[in-house]
């Protein structure tokens, strides 16, 4: 994307790992399987250093956000297809988001120790975003933001007087690096 400036992220002391393994092991083969023990063990090695690798599930990252109470959101866009998976997950529990489109963008490393956000679509941002004219409240939602950069790509994209009435939603937020508030709402 050439609107969007490279941004010098540093390097990650903590590894995160979204384990969607586990619910989606113990829907499919139930939690007396062998499959379940063994995907328990395979997170107890990784994770047997909690200063450098902490396991997220979707019910820890979720529960701070549906501590909150908000109306209908007119539109919800979703960042990438794990943005748009953490809207319809919230959706289906709150009604927060009954319209979801996506836009598909992410971060990438660009070889000098920094990241540019890109397309994964080819199609430039400006052209994924839906007609917003006659939208009353917008959500904006990822799944995860260390350094904001997609979030703060796609906010800016927006038209100043729709940012105004916009809601930005992620389950995890790195408290260290993002300015997205740790309640998970940029005002």
């Amino acid at each position: 994307m050439k609107d969007a400036v490279p941004y010098a992220a540093p390097t990650p002391k903590v590894l995160y790992i979204h384990d969607d393994l586990s619910d989606y092991v113990g829907r499919r083969q139930g939690e007396a399987s062998p499959a379940w023990r063994l995907t328990q063990e395979l997170f107890a090695v990784v994770c047997r250093d909690p200063r450098r690798v902490v396991r997220l599930t979707i019910e820890s990252q979720m529960a701070p956000l549906l501590a909150q109470k908000y109306a209908p959101f007119a539109l919800a866009i979703g960042i990438g297809r794990a943005g748009e998976r953490v809207a319809q997950q919230l959706d289906a529990r709150t009604g927060w988001f009954p319209k979801i489109s996506r836009v598909d963008i992410t971060r990438e490393e660009d070889g000098r120790g920094g990241y540019s956000v890109v397309t994964t679509t080819g199609i430039p941002l400006a052209q994924q975003l839906p007609a917003l004219d006659a939208i009353s409240s917008l959500a904006v939602v990822d799944d995860t933001v260390f350094s904001g950069l997609t979030m703060r790509t796609v906010l800016l994209a927006l038209p100043a007087e729709v940012r105004a009435r916009t809601q930005a939603f992620a389950c995890e937020v790195s408290r260290r690096r993002c300015p997205v508030s740790r309640r998970y709402a940029l005002l």
